[in-house]
């Protein structure tokens, strides 16, 4: 592989380029899947890209078998504060977002990212497009949760209705379809429990 050294390096710089162009300039990614692909592609691309010396000089680039082996060599190296400090903002910036990439998307995966763009303020408006993205999931999920929780309501009033007439089977038969839909809703799995000692 060293003998290949400069076409190596000069591939790894365009990976890492046209990683970044992609993660600012494609308006397409608008999803939190293909922004947080996008992240972790510049992340991966920039910190191999930077790191090439640090593999070739410890000769690791022998050792190492793929780029994911690299990058988590390097990732390591990197976050000891001497080696972080000798990189430009861009690959500091890689450093951050694949700390984020690590995280559970919580407020500290967003600091993060927040660092990021502090030392690198080309990447503010990807960050912008990922938290609109969580924020929309979010309510998304929560309208998702209002829908099932008055579909729940409208059957368990339906169910009680049954039970009121002595129509046990018919009670059960419905409930067991609700229960299918939410295993673990505590109100469902409690007038389950009632209807069995009921019937049987």
């Amino acid at each position: 592989r060293k003998s290949s050294f400069y076409m190596d390096i000069r591939f790894s710089y365009l990976e890492m380029v046209l990683a970044e162009i992609q993660l600012v300039f494609n308006e397409e990614l608008i999803t939190i899947t293909q922004l947080e692909t996008a992240f972790y592609e510049y992340a991966k691309k920039a910190i191999r890209y930077y790191g090439y010396f640090v593999l070739l000089k410890q000769s690791k680039l022998e050792q190492l078998k793929n780029e994911e082996q690299e990058v988590k060599y390097l990732f390591v190296y990197y976050t000891e504060e001497n080696h972080f400090k000798a990189l430009p903002p861009s690959g500091q910036a890689a450093i951050y977002i694949m700390c984020a990439m690590q995280k559970p998307i919580t407020t500290e995966r967003f600091e993060y990212l927040k660092l990021a763009v502090n030392i690198y303020p080309s990447f503010e408006n990807s960050v912008q497009k990922y938290l609109k993205a969580f924020k929309q999931q979010i309510a998304k999920e929560r309208t998702m949760q209002q829908e099932m929780e008055s579909l729940k309501m409208n059957i368990i009033a339906q169910v009680l209705t049954f039970m009121d007439k002595g129509q046990e089977e018919e009670a059960v038969a419905i409930l067991t379809q609700l229960q299918k839909m939410m295993p673990q809703d505590e109100d469902i799995q409690g007038l389950m429990k009632e209807l069995v000692d009921k019937k049987f």
